[in-house]
């Protein structure tokens, strides 16, 4: 799995590319925000964070490249130091302990809305 990793997030971030170039080619002067991703993965979190880590740097790039803001919410839904802590939080912002589902909770959401913003923010700065 992580010997695929490599070429699987550089083909995942072409995709992206080329849908940003579209955009901006229909939009040029639109304020793109692409927003990253979460390790939902509750029971592999060492494992797994890794990889989050790595598509959402290649997709902050690749929204960098195509004059887009990329909003990353890795860093609030899976706070890095503490498994349990990180475990606790992605209870709390996603439906997984409650749904088995690992779309965001009403905080969740909320949570999102705010690193979107906080991008969108730093980015008019």
């Amino acid at each position: 799995m992580q010997a695929n990793a490599p070429g699987f997030i550089a083909g995942f971030a072409e995709r992206i590319s080329s849908i940003l170039r579209q955009l901006r080619s229909a939009a040029p002067d639109a304020e793109i925000i692409v927003t990253g991703a979460w390790d939902s993965y509750a029971t592999m979190l060492a494992f797994a964070d890794p990889l989050f880590r790595a598509v959402n740097k290649a997709m902050s790039e690749t929204a960098a490249v195509n004059r887009a803001t990329f909003a990353d919410p890795f860093r609030v839904f899976d706070p890095q130091g503490d498994l349990p802590a990180e475990v606790q939080t992605l209870c709390r912002l996603t439906l997984l302990c409650t749904q088995n589902d690992s779309h965001p909770s009403d905080a969740g959401y909320q949570a999102l809305a705010d690193v979107v913003f906080e991008s969108f923010e730093c980015n008019r700065r």
